[in-house]
């Protein structure tokens, strides 16, 4: 007998702001030049639109991005 775990999810809203919007998207498709893979598959937003994750090769391409005061997280 086999028993399936329920996935579960977070989702976040990507930035409210196209500008950002723009800049996240530009950074993942940087770092997945950088690291010579393609990414492919939905976007996938994170805590407050300041990460992004997709699918890329075989492992999964998540990139942080935020400004300065906010990097650091909660204090």
């Amino acid at each position: 007998m086999t028993l399936e775990r329920p996935v579960r999810e977070a989702v976040f809203a990507a930035p409210a702001e196209r500008g950002d919007r723009d800049r996240i998207r530009r950074a993942q498709t940087a770092a997945a030049r950088q690291f010579q893979v393609t990414a492919s598959g939905p976007q996938v937003s994170g805590w407050q639109g300041r990460t992004l994750g997709r699918r890329a090769a075989n492992c999964r391409l998540r990139i942080v991005s935020a400004e300065v005061d906010v990097a650091g997280g909660p204090p």
